[in-house]
């Protein structure tokens, strides 16, 4: 029953994605820290908009490894339309290239505006991109207790989409 429920709510969050003000774009313009020091006993926390827009940063652009198998635990829902004003950008964390293969804990929280747009002004979306919250989670990545609303959007069809992971 709940697993009904939850992709019927899902349904209904794509089947209007199209009707919704889509504003993040697919890269980060994050440059920052994170409280904590990654490990499980000290995870990096997520506090706010910014801070998952540094996460996505970190964990995209991570060339020896330490951000992507990282712990992480978000603090508190989210609304990402926090990041309307602000010079950071949201781009689904992780990818084919560079998968996430850490824990992220939600703790029960929610991602509220999740908006990915295809007419980035840093980089379109581009075929077979994997796009949710989570662009892509490797072997031995977990991500739970979470929920996300909002919609991943690209009229492009070769895009693998998913609320939590793409």
């Amino acid at each position: 029953m709940v697993l009904a429920l939850f992709a019927a709510v899902c349904a209904c969050i794509f089947f209007y994605a199209g009707a919704g003000d889509a504003r993040f774009d697919r890269e980060a313009e994050a440059a920052g820290t994170l409280d904590g020091d990654g490990s499980p006993q000290n995870p990096y926390l997520i506090a706010d908009a910014e801070d998952l827009a540094i996460m996505a940063d970190l964990v995209n652009n991570d060339s020896d490894n330490t951000y992507r198998v990282s712990h992480y635990s978000l603090t508190a829902s989210i609304n990402l339309d926090e990041l309307a004003t602000s010079e950071l950008k949201f781009a689904p964390i992780g990818t084919s290239t560079k998968p996430f293969t850490g824990q992220f804990n939600g703790n029960g929280n929610i991602i509220y505006n999740l908006r990915i747009t295809e007419n980035s002004s840093v980089a379109p979306l581009q075929a077979d991109q994997y796009i949710g919250l989570f662009g892509y989670v490797g072997n031995g990545g977990s991500v739970s207790n979470v929920g996300v609303t909002g919609a991943a959007y690209g009229k492009n069809t070769a895009l693998i989409i998913g609320g939590i992971a793409g």
